[in-house]
């Protein structure tokens, strides 16, 4: 973590020297850095996430993780909702340079913060670490990931909400302006809605999780989520929208933030950062199918799409969004039956243990 929080630090001060020299340097050149930069700072990113993973698992007690991961999630919504509208003054005020210098200034704060974390260390209990080689660890991640059922029922359930989800991020400005008949300078507004519905689910899921269950919070958040955005894609109105849009935020922070500890009870603790290195760019991956997918069905084959179904008006867009929320709304229903199931069989005693003595 220390390391990836170094390494984008750097890369952050190089783009200030970018800025800096910017009047002497080709345009092909400011703009392949702050590409490069970009790219090799998620590539960072995907190191620190899986250890962040992990060292939550260590700290925090497994009847407290549900509560841990929804304030995590809280965090996480909370910057993305405050985060855009100071990004523009900062970045006119305070001007480029010092933008660029705040933010690593930011991963400089993670770092001083994980380096005043203590975890016991394997050889300071007595034990030593084994070394392998990466091809080894990567691969048993890999068979204990595509071995485990509840895990794998679990990584095509977000897979499916991440289908969905990636829908509206592209084609929501377009919504906008087609079916709300808006300017898209609301589109932020909307989003805004958005987030501070996650920002309610992600802090309510603490408390509701432990009385209703890991299992059907997550089940039944992914298809009341489906629900809210089937409701949301039939909108014309902004505000109604705004108002749906935000109430289908909050089962979408609750299933953020208690699939974690579901990952959690699936996986031993010396595989949590390969199955998480092994989940994380499956679910990327999906956002990204998706949002290929979408915005190609909506400036092609559906581009024209004008029908009545029962007498309800459906245009590309709607009828795009409708289709990921069906497709939320039967993951969620169909997820819940083998994923309790799993996870009882799971806690039934081993065959050979002898529960009781018989004497």
């Amino acid at each position: 973590m220390m390391a990836s929080d170094l390494v984008r630090a750097v890369l952050v001060c190089g783009l200030v020297a970018v800025s800096l020299e910017a009047e002497h340097l080709p345009v092909a050149v400011q703009l392949s850095s702050v590409y490069a930069v970009v790219a090799l700072a998620s590539t960072a990113s995907q190191f620190f996430n899986p250890s962040r993973f992990a060292m939550i698992e260590r700290v925090v007690s497994e009847q407290d993780r549900a509560r841990a991961f929804g304030l995590s999630q809280a965090s996480v919504s909370t910057a993305a909702v405050v985060g855009p509208p100071l990004a523009a003054p900062l970045l006119f005020g305070a001007g480029v340079e010092w933008s660029l210098i705040i933010n690593a200034a930011s991963f400089l704060v993670s770092f001083i913060s994980v380096r005043l974390i203590r975890l016991e260390q394997p050889g300071e209990a007595g034990e030593t670490a084994p070394k392998r080689r990466f091809w080894f660890d990567f691969t048993e991640g890999v068979k204990f990931f595509g071995g485990n059922r509840l895990l794998v029922i679990l990584t095509i359930t977000l897979c499916v909400y991440t289908l969905g989800v990636g829908s509206l991020n592209v084609l929501d400005v377009f919504f906008v302006k087609d079916n709300l008949h808006v300017s898209a300078d609301w589109l932020g507004f909307i989003s805004g809605g958005f987030g501070v519905g996650s920002v309610v689910g992600a802090l309510i899921v603490g408390p509701l999780a432990p009385r209703f269950g890991e299992i059907r919070t997550f089940c039944y958040g992914l298809s009341l989520t489906g629900l809210l955005i089937l409701a949301y894609a039939r909108m014309t109105n902004l505000p109604v929208a705004v108002a749906v849009l935000a109430l289908a935020g909050v089962p979408v922070g609750a299933v953020s933030a208690v699939a974690s500890p579901l990952i959690l009870r699936a996986t031993p603790s010396r595989l949590i950062g390969r199955v998480t290195a092994t989940l994380n760019p499956l679910m990327q991956l999906s956002g990204i199918v998706s949002m290929a997918v979408a915005g190609f069905l909506a400036s092609t084959a559906l581009l024209h799409l004008h029908v009545v179904v029962a007498g309800v008006h459906m245009s590309r867009i709607d009828v795009i969004f409708s289709v990921a929320g069906l497709l939320m709304v039967v993951s969620g229903i169909t997820a819940i039956r083998p994923m309790t199931e799993t996870t009882a069989a799971d806690a039934l005693p081993s065959p050979s243990v002898r529960v009781g003595s018989g004497d």
